[in-house]
């Protein structure tokens, strides 16, 4: 029987403090054979993403779940020994950075968390969890920029005021099948200001008309970048953690054109 630690973890929502604290609360166990962390489904990808980046040198499983009933198959997973961060999501066991959100969560940005838990889990009780020493740099790379926006196509969400004062900016489109021309029609002024400002654009589920010459030519005048087949949460996390390295698009651009853990499984769409 291996020796595997399991952790109810709360809801730590998106701000970068809170994923390095449980980064670090992961970290601490090291010397086990695995780890099983026990989630809201709508915080599993955005974990997932989170650990895949902020633990380096960690060889030993990582299992993450949502689900009360898959406890025992997230303790049998763990103890099959596999290196790397997983999720048990809807579609089964796979890599945790390529899980998706369930359960209706959907973060507008990273101050705005989705819903915490509603037996008693808080915040305070992932700091009591963590241990009083200093991270390991060994073991973390958990540095996070907490100035990166999300900005839904067709909404009033964001002011361009918090826009043209981010750090960078993530356009997911997926969930907006019917404003695919939104990024390059009704907003043009607007990437074109945070293009001339050089501040990076990541653009998630572009269209498939991106073939285009012409689309591709102007996406290339508003300078975004591509997250390729990344998923939403995967691009933000990870665009929160790239801004904290490097704030150049060339260089978000590079970082992007970098699978970490499996985020990425195409080639970067060169634009």
């Amino acid at each position: 029987m291996k020796n595997i630690k399991q952790l109810e973890v709360p809801s730590a929502g998106l701000e970068p403090r809170n994923l390095q604290a449980l980064a670090r609360l992961v970290a601490q166990y090291r010397y086990f054979d695995g780890v099983v962390l026990h989630a809201l489904p709508w915080d599993l990808p955005f974990y997932g993403m989170a650990l895949t980046l902020m633990l380096k040198n960690f060889r030993l499983p990582v299992v993450l779940y949502g689900q009360e009933d898959q406890a025992a198959e997230a303790m049998a997973w763990a103890e099959q020994g596999f290196s790397g961060v997983f999720a048990l999501g809807s579609d089964g066991f796979d890599l945790a950075c390529r899980t998706t959100c369930t359960g209706g969560g959907r973060v507008i940005s990273p101050n705005y968390p989705p819903v915490g838990r509603s037996d008693g889990w808080s915040r305070e009780v992932l700091s009591d969890l963590l241990p009083p020493t200093e991270a390991d740099p060994f073991l973390l790379c958990d540095a996070l920029n907490d100035r990166v926006t999300q900005l839904f196509p067709g909404t009033e969400l964001v002011s361009r005021d918090d826009l043209l004062s981010s750090s960078g900016v993530l356009i997911p489109l997926r969930e907006f099948e019917r404003e695919t021309r939104w990024l390059l029609e009704e907003q043009r002024s607007i990437l074109s200001e945070l293009h001339r400002r050089r501040i990076p654009v990541v653009v998630t589920d572009l269209p498939d008309e991106v073939d285009d010459v012409k689309l591709r030519r102007d996406l290339l005048r508003t300078g975004v970048v591509s997250a390729g087949d990344m998923t939403r949460e995967a691009a933000l996390v990870k665009l929160m953690w790239t801004l904290a390295r490097t704030n150049s698009v060339n260089g978000v651009r590079m970082y992007f054109s970098l699978s970490f853990g499996g985020e990425l499984t195409q080639g970067e769409l060169i634009l």
